[in-house]
């Protein structure tokens, strides 16, 4: 699994021109099961999403599709983690 943390480099109104295809693109990714859990920073500086990638790479090549991503909206820090505890509803979802 990846935990991804988004930090805004714009202010907030150049966030929101974009953030329309940027939930589209997580709808998708979240229907095809590559995104876990995604969502804003609270207070709104950024975002944190959760992929279920195999590889480092397979990680970074979808996040490069993401609208933030392609418009320089935020700054992405990928790190990859084991996760020994889960719960029964994500065991089922990597199997």
């Amino acid at each position: 699994m990846f935990l991804v943390e988004i930090n805004y480099l714009v202010p907030i109104e150049v966030v929101e021109q974009h953030t329309v295809p940027h939930r589209a693109w997580l709808d998708v990714e979240v229907s095809r099961g590559n995104i876990l859990l995604a969502g804003p920073k609270v207070p709104r500086t950024g975002g944190v999403v959760v992929l279920l990638s195999k590889t480092r790479a397979e990680a970074e090549k979808l996040i490069k599709q993401d609208p933030f991503y392609i418009n320089n909206i935020g700054k992405y820090t990928i790190t990859e983690f084991s996760a020994t505890r889960r719960n029964q509803l994500i065991q089922s979802l990597e199997a």
